[in-house]
This record gives structure tokens, sequence and C-alpha cells, in this order.
């Protein structure tokens, strides 16, 4: 499956890329569930929009830096063990102010370890999605 979105992807990069704002793929730490991402990578750039795909254990300082390349960035996560249920307050938080706030960001996100969110007592500026479908649709 991962080697048919990897030929798919790279023959849907050729579309163009109608969008301004720029859509960075990531997964937290020691988080290696990476074909839903892949996927949605591929939906993005079949919809004409401008995607970077980081790939698995990506460190939060990493994307702080792709601010000085981008502008107008919003963040796709999916969390299917990490972050831990019992951490992942603690990490949405500190994404929200460490990489959010500093130029009113988004942050996406959706798998198995967001189903115990509460969406209201986010911060306004990370959004959960029940599935993929309904993250595509709605971005």
């Amino acid at each position: 499956i991962k080697q048919k979105l990897l030929i798919n992807i790279e023959r849907v990069q050729s579309i163009n890329i109608e969008d301004k704002k720029t859509a960075v793929l990531f997964l937290p730490m020691n988080e290696i569930h990476d074909i839903g991402l892949l996927y949605i990578h591929f939906e993005l750039l079949l919809k004409g929009c401008r995607s970077v795909y980081l790939g698995p254990s990506v460190p939060t300082d990493n994307l702080r830096d792709l601010q000085a390349s981008f502008n107008d960035i919003y963040y796709i996560s999916y969390f299917t063990v990490e972050p831990t249920i019992d951490k992942l307050d603690s990490f949405l938080k500190e994404f929200d102010e460490t990489v959010l706030q500093t130029r009113n960001e988004k942050l996406h996100i959706l798998g198995r370890n967001t189903k115990s969110i509460d969406p209201k007592e986010l911060p306004k500026n990370i959004i959960v999605h029940n599935n993929i479908v309904e993250l595509i649709t709605n971005i």
C-alpha cells in the first residue's frame, strides 16, 4: 500500500498548486504510523494544495524552523500511539504556545488517540477531525 501511495504521490506532484497556504504533515516524536498521513498528503496534492510531508518522529523545534521558509502554514498530524492519551493535553498546549501562537496558525489532528479529546477544551487553533474524509473536506 505504501509503495502505491508513493508512486501516486510522485505522479500528482506535477499538478499545478493553486493554494497559497502550505500544509505541513508530520508525526510527533516516536509516532511511526505514517500510511494515513501519506494518504492525506496524496489527497491534498490531488486537490492542488501545497503540501510538505515531513514524516514520522518530527521534533517540534523543526516545525518552528519551517516558519522561516513558508507563509500561512497549517499543520496536520495523526496520533495513533504518540503522544499517549495521558500526555496529549500537555503536548497540544506546548505545541500551541511554541508553534501556533507565533503566527496564529492551525493544527489539524486526527487518529485513535484523539477520540477522547473534548474539542471545546482545546485551544482555538487546534481542530480535531473524526476521519480523513472530514479533514480533507474541511481544509
